[in-house]
């Protein structure tokens, strides 16, 4: 089961003029010089909480070959992504290894970070650091990471030690399929 798309697809409709709104922000900071790149500490002063572009999510997928790696992207507004999260914090706590990196993703607006994003990683007590998409646009996301993402959520990308996507699932994961899914690549 997913919930819709990120990026313009499926994107409730506050999220959407969030999304426009944060969009025309980066346009303008753009103009004066101030375009938000790559990977930076989110605003809300959340440990382990901070934004990023698709292009720096690709970078750290790469920076992480010889390692499994398991990106999760979800948002709050997401029913199944919300419902999995549990799964995530199992799958973290117990694979917490030099051999299997973990990247979380938040595809919420980063308008949202304070009011949604922060609450909601204290409300589920989420111990794992978490990157949210400066932007959410498929296409960009699946270029930057090898998938040929829908937008669907939630997506779960499974990557071996060489680098090379294995699995993309745009639907829900449990812990033991996840794991299912990871130890054959260890």
């Amino acid at each position: 089961m997913n919930c819709g798309t990120f990026g313009n697809g499926g994107l409730p409709a506050r999220r959407l003029v969030s999304g426009l709104s944060a969009a025309a922000l980066m346009l303008v900071m753009a103009a004066c010089g101030n375009a938000p790149t790559g990977d930076k500490k989110a605003d809300s002063g959340a440990a382990g909480l901070t934004t990023m572009d698709a292009d720096k999510m690709g970078e750290r997928i790469k920076a992480a070959r010889g390692t499994v790696v398991v990106v999760n992207v979800w948002a709050t507004w997401c029913p199944p992504c919300v419902a999995e999260m549990p799964e995530f914090a199992r799958f973290y706590a117990e694979t917490k290894r030099p051999d299997v990196t973990f990247i979380s993703v938040c595809a919420n607006a980063p308008d949202t970070i304070s009011a949604e994003v922060k609450p909601f990683l204290e409300k589920n007590k989420i111990t794992f650091s978490v990157s949210v998409l400066s932007n959410a646009d498929p296409v960009t996301i699946g270029k930057a990471t090898g998938a040929e993402v829908s937008g669907a959520m939630p997506l779960t990308l499974v990557y071996d030690r060489a680098g090379k996507l294995q699995k993309m699932l745009e639907e829900s994961v449990t812990f033991d399929s996840l794991m299912a899914l990871v130890k054959p690549l260890l």
